[in-house]
């Protein structure tokens, strides 16, 4: 697998996938797994020292850019629904940091969704793919935000009571063509990088998964990380830093360190 160019994440899956064989070896010690054995553990170091891991992005697009662009999609009432529904779906994925997956599972029935003067608050109806036993994320909520043009309370409002006639499923989000059923997550992805082509962002670079690169890391200037955690679901800080904290090319203080 090193040979054929493959990254040290894939030869380490490999490893995690064979981990549970036992083999014999007198020399050192009886039925030890292969992922630990001597020469295994010294491979994988060895590739790690020659094939360095990197991350994705090693900067992100300015959610600033974006939402100077949401902004001119105002007032509702007078923009279509193809219109509505590109804008809801970015400012949730914005105001969260949640992946497309995450905006599929949002349901608008009476026991999974309810609505008071401050926010919507979703229970999820699908496990998302972190979720693990005892530690599993069950809760979106989405805030009032003062500036009108970018609030995504009084969007999604506007939304479910322009869809209401419309939909042919308690999913929040349909398709805005008929027969307007209920969208998948890649269907998501491509609205996402629709905006973000049509804000100026370079869709080339930057796929619509990239919304939670974004919002977490501008979250990060202002808030701390545990209220990103908390908000986006992660349950360690190192996954963050990781992967997601990178320099800008259950609460509402992200949603407002993201839109401020």
């Amino acid at each position: 697998m090193f040979k054929k160019g493959l990254s040290y994440s894939a030869l380490n899956t490999a490893r995690c996938a064979v981990f549970s064989i036992d083999i014999n070896v007198s020399v050192v010690q009886d039925h030890i797994p292969v992922g630990k054995h001597f020469l295994v553990c010294r491979h994988l170091k060895g590739v790690l020292i020659k094939v360095k891991p990197v991350t994705r992005y090693n900067i992100i697009w300015s959610v600033d850019t974006v939402l100077d662009y949401l902004s001119l999609f105002w007032p509702l009432d007078e923009i279509n629904l193809k219109e509505l529904t590109l804008k809801l779906v970015m400012l949730i994925a914005l105001t969260t940091g949640q992946g497309c997956q995450t905006l599929t599972f949002l349901d608008i029935s009476e026991q999974n969704m309810q609505k008071n003067d401050k926010c919507f608050n979703f229970a999820l109806t699908g496990q998302l793919k972190q979720d693990k036993p005892g530690q599993v994320f069950g809760n979106v909520c989405l805030y009032k935000y003062p500036v009108r043009e970018l609030c995504v309370y009084e969007t999604l409002s506007y939304y479910i009571s322009t869809t209401e006639k419309l939909r042919n499923s308690t999913k929040l989000l349909v398709s805005f063509i008929k027969p307007h059923r209920a969208v998948t997550s890649p269907t998501i992805g491509r609205w996402i990088k629709n905006v973000l082509g049509q804000a100026g962002i370079d869709t080339e670079r930057f796929s619509g998964h990239s919304t939670r690169f974004a919002s977490t890391s501008k979250a990060r200037l202002s808030v701390s990380t545990d209220v990103i955690l908390a908000t986006a679901g992660w349950t360690k800080e190192s996954t963050f830093r990781k992967f997601y904290n990178k320099p800008i090319a259950v609460s509402n203080q992200m949603s407002l360190a993201v839109l401020n």
